[in-house]
């Protein structure tokens, strides 16, 4: 058996089968999962910043030190991977509320917004211009030109 999370697509077809109860607890479980993401990530943010302050002193194995920030960064890094695919999946129950049309497209805008904003808070692991770019874009706003097939 594979560990493997399942893709976005899958996912997608997944909560199509769910009551509307199941996909807003499916959704607070997302959102405290990005939660802990964040918190680890900025925990080890603040260690890889102690390490290179140390490794500037050179008062400590250096080799050790390296090979330690290195996989924190490496895990930060993974995580923030993890991160955007559970914003994507809390994006994909919002999209299939709205087709139910249990909450309009403004709403879902919203509610996205004040969801993503509140994580971006929490997140120190990355400097706060570099947040901007990683914030809601309206994607899927009708009212917007994009490229593709139109039906």
């Amino acid at each position: 058996m594979s560990s493997e999370p399942i893709k976005l697509d899958q996912f997608i077809l997944a909560i199509k089968d769910l009551q509307q109860s199941n996909l807003e607890s499916l959704k607070k479980q997302l959102i405290n999962s990005l939660t802990k993401l964040i918190q680890t990530n900025n925990e080890l943010y603040q260690e890889t910043t102690s390490m290179k302050h140390q490794l500037s002193l050179n008062d400590t194995n250096e080799l050790e030190l390296k090979d330690l920030s290195t996989l924190y960064t490496e895990t930060i890094d993974d995580n923030k991977i993890v991160i955007k695919e559970q914003k994507s999946r809390i994006k994909a129950i919002h999209d299939e509320l709205v087709n139910r049309g249990t909450i309009s497209y403004e709403d879902k805008i919203k509610s996205e917004a004040q969801i993503f904003n509140d994580l971006n808070s929490l997140d120190n692991s990355i400097p706060v211009d570099i947040k901007k770019d990683d914030e809601i874009q309206n994607d899927d706003d009708p009212n917007t030109d994009q490229e593709g097939v139109y039906l």
